[in-house]
């Protein structure tokens, strides 16, 4: 989930920003991961990244995911065998990313791929 709807309780200072009691927030969870403060090329997919012990994709407190470790094995599974299979998979150069409109998921619309088959290539 992207973003979510809350209403201040109290009146509170966010940075440079005044919100007053009562008042609607609308959060963008995806923003606070690319936060450039919190981490370093926040925009570059860099899987050993040192610095990801502190993104908010799976939430916070007692929001937090139950489902994060079987959400993390399946990924690291998926990327495993998916490289084991295509080991010079890449995403197609120059390529421009739309994005499904809709402000709770952030879901790309097309993600081109390509790789370079091997003589003997079994996906099974």
């Amino acid at each position: 989930m992207q973003t979510f709807f809350r209403t201040a309780t109290r009146d509170i200072r966010v940075g440079d920003v005044e919100i007053h009691d009562g008042e609607k927030i609308l959060m963008f969870l995806g923003s606070a991961n690319r936060d450039e403060a919190a981490f370093s090329e926040p925009s570059r997919l860099d899987i050993t990244r040192t610095d990801s012990r502190g993104h908010l994709a799976f939430g916070y407190g007692i929001h937090f995911c139950v489902g994060q470790q079987l959400a993390k094995m399946e990924l690291a599974i998926a990327l495993e065998e998916l490289t084991r299979r295509m080991p010079d998979v890449r995403l197609k150069p120059n390529q421009t990313f739309g994005f499904v409109p809709n402000t709770s998921f952030r879901t790309p619309t097309e993600l081109h791929i390509e790789w370079n088959a091997l003589p003997e290539a079994r996906f099974i």
